[in-house]
């Protein structure tokens, strides 16, 4: 039996044994990578070795790319982490580090919040003097975005001139706007400051896209808090309660969180686990699974702790006749050393162990568990390394294959790039219009026609209708935190109504409804949906409804859809083996004549197909700079004030 130590692993019988053995150096061509250190006699001493470190692999030429570089930690939430990746980046090295809630510490964030602020001018200057303890913190954090607001404006006239105009509006309110928080966020894009960060090329890596990201997430994190309040204007009568409840709860409680984990994290992009331009910062778990050519283990400080399960353990030693498979006096060793196996093992070329010095306080670095092999380590700095014999591959690629849908992808880019650029790319929150919500109630609610039918209910739908539509309704209004006037709301009813009552030809044989289309290209994956399949046995037509106005002949909103039908009969050939007839548009809100019906062309459908992956390819080189030249798109978008479509006033 080995001689057990709690610094010196053994998995002893309990596991395969997991030995990391570095490289002799002698030969690159060996598969081990070669293991070194990178030490300081001070915080600030640690900081400056490890840019030094990373400039000198870029500028000789050893790295291509920073992403070839990763940090991996305990945490990356921890004051230490933040402070070394503000330091990097304070000398133009970008940092990757979704995880490490540094969200609400951002200056476009502070600046949105702060500008906010200053629009409720009364408000903000009674907030930051107030003495109460528990919002000390946040005050102090509001002085700190109302400075950067002051000097934006201080630097911006125009922008100084809005703030101005809604302070003075939103003082003398009677009544309500016409906006809330999420739209006023909308506004200040027009502003240079704002729009500098919006006009954003999206194909110069992630590092460069992180503030434009960053504000797509405040306009999440306000229209949520708009949705659960039930905010879509502000009113004289609850301005003062929704604007406290905003800062002082909403905010407090992510800001929080923010710092004692938990809140808000920045953007990360789950299919590119190392973005170009940028070192990662990650934790050991994140790591899983992954390989970069250099990695830098810090965290040095970390030591074993007991996994106390409480109740599950006393339950588990109480009624389980099964002996544990591992010493439960060992359990959190065997759990320490497997997180750090997993961290050595994510290096292909060089692996680098690093910590600042500290030898008091309760926290010594490096700690027991690692300091004997640290001591043992070669520091880069007490020798003379040459990195000729390392050849460092480029991270490699994510070979998935994206997603790309008709009517979410290719019609949003074709009718606006900027549109499709802010709401599809960025994930900026819509601010729902009526327009949205009258078709989506009119579709889900046939929707459950076509259900019925297909379940052989006919006879139960015109009891079950206005059911179902007033309760897609008001899934829709908490969804899309919308709402319709009654007289709309009538006209959508009485589209559906005319549809089950007086479309029975085209209902009667329905087959399928809601059919998920798929359709694999070389490089991409075209996704569609038809809303219905009918006719029997080998030839069937395909159906699409639309609501809004019936297009005239030649529309170019016409000639598109014309275009997505003629694939989706390719699609819905392929996958139900069948043989497409007829594409028919169905318009509800024609009751004289709602079907415009189209021949099958299987001459057109390749160049047409050839189209949509132009489309395609444009979106994922990131051309993001063609707005549409149809105003009437503008007056429906949230972005009509950062494209200048419309004053902010």
């Amino acid at each position: 039996m080995k001689e057990y130590s709690e610094t010196h692993f053994q998995w002893d019988q309990f596991r395969i044994d997991k030995t990391i053995l570095p490289s002799s150096g002698e030969s690159r061509k060996e598969l081990t990578p070669r293991v070194m250190k990178i030490a300081g006699e001070s915080t600030e001493q640690w900081h400056e070795r490890i840019f030094r470190f990373i400039k000198m692999l870029s500028d000789d030429g050893y790295i291509s790319n920073y992403n070839q570089v990763a940090f991996l930690f305990r945490s990356v939430a921890k004051k230490e982490t933040q402070e070394l990746a503000n330091y990097l980046e304070s000398k133009g090295i970008p940092v990757y580090s979704p995880r490490s809630k540094m969200f609400f510490e951002r200056e476009e964030i502070m600046a949105a919040i702060g500008v906010l602020l200053a629009i409720f001018g009364d408000y903000s200057d009674e907030l930051v003097d107030r003495p109460e303890e528990y919002l000390e913190m946040l005050t102090d954090y509001y002085d700190r975005c109302l400075d950067i607001a002051e000097q934006l404006m201080d630097d911006d006239e125009d922008l100084e001139d809005w703030v101005s105009y809604r302070e003075d509006e939103l003082d003398n309110l009677v009544g309500n706007t016409d906006y809330a928080f999420t739209q006023l966020l909308y506004q200040m894009f027009s502003f240079d400051y704002f729009r500098k960060i919006i006009d954003t090329d999206l194909s110069s890596g992630v590092a460069d896209q992180r503030a434009i990201r960053n504000l797509a997430i405040l306009t999440n994190v306000l229209a949520k808090y708009e949705a659960n309040e039930n905010v879509d204007v502000i009113s004289d009568v609850k301005k003062d309660q929704i604007v406290s409840k905003l800062f002082e709860t909403y905010f407090r409680f992510l800001f929080g969180s923010n710092h004692g984990g938990g809140g808000i994290e920045e953007y990360q992009d789950e299919s590119e686990y190392a973005p170009s331009g940028c070192v990662s910062f990650m934790t050991v778990h994140q790591s899983k699974g992954m390989e970069f050519p250099i990695v830098i283990t810090d965290s040095l400080y970390d030591r074993p702790t007991d996994d106390n399960q409480g109740v599950l353990e006393q339950v588990y030693d109480a009624y389980s006749h099964r002996k544990p498979f591992e010493p439960t006096d060992r359990i959190k060793f065997f759990d320490f050393w497997r997180r750090y196996y997993v961290a050595y093992s994510r290096a292909e070329e060089l692996l680098i162990l690093t910590t600042p010095i500290r030898t008091r306080g309760a926290w010594p670095m490096p700690g027991k568990m690692f300091k004997e092999a640290f001591n043992d380590l070669e520091d880069y700095y007490d020798h003379h390394y040459s990195f000729e014999e390392f050849d460092f591959k480029p991270v490699k690629a994510s070979d998935l294959k994206q997603s790309y849908a008709f009517t979410s992808d290719i019609s949003k880019y074709e009718r606006c790039s900027v549109e499709y650029k802010m709401f599809r790319e960025l994930g900026f929150s819509e601010i729902r219009v009526g327009s949205t919500l009258f078709g989506s109630l009119v579709h889900q609610t046939i929707e459950d026609i076509h259900d019925a039918i297909l379940r052989d209910e006919v006879s139960s739908i015109p009891d079950n209708l206005e059911t179902w539509f007033d309760n897609n309704y008001q899934g829709l209004v908490l969804s899309e935190h919308s709402y319709l006037a009654p007289k709309s709301r009538n006209a959508a009813l009485k589209h559906v109504k005319n549809y089950f009552e007086n479309s029975e030809d085209l209902w009667k044989n329905i087959r399928k409804a809601e059919v998920q289309l798929s359709y694999p290209m070389e490089d991409f994956i075209l996704n569609g949906q038809v809303d219905m399949i009918k006719g029997k046995g080998d030839t069937v037509e395909i159906v699409d409804f639309k609501t809004g106005d019936r297009p005239e002949p030649g529309d170019e909103s016409l000639i598109n859809y014309e275009k997505q039908l003629q694939v989706y009969a390719r699609l819905v050939e392929v996958k139900e083996n069948v043989t497409v007839s007829k594409l028919k548009l169905y318009y509800p809100s024609d009751q004289e004549n709602p079907i415009i019906e189209f021949e099958k062309n299987s001459q057109q459908i390749d160049s047409i197909i050839e189209e949509f992956t132009d489309v395609v390819h444009k979106i994922e080189k990131k051309e993001f700079n063609q707005r549409t030249t149809n105003y009437s798109v503008c007056r429906e978008c949230d972005m009509r004030f950062y494209c200048n479509r419309i004053k902010p006033k």
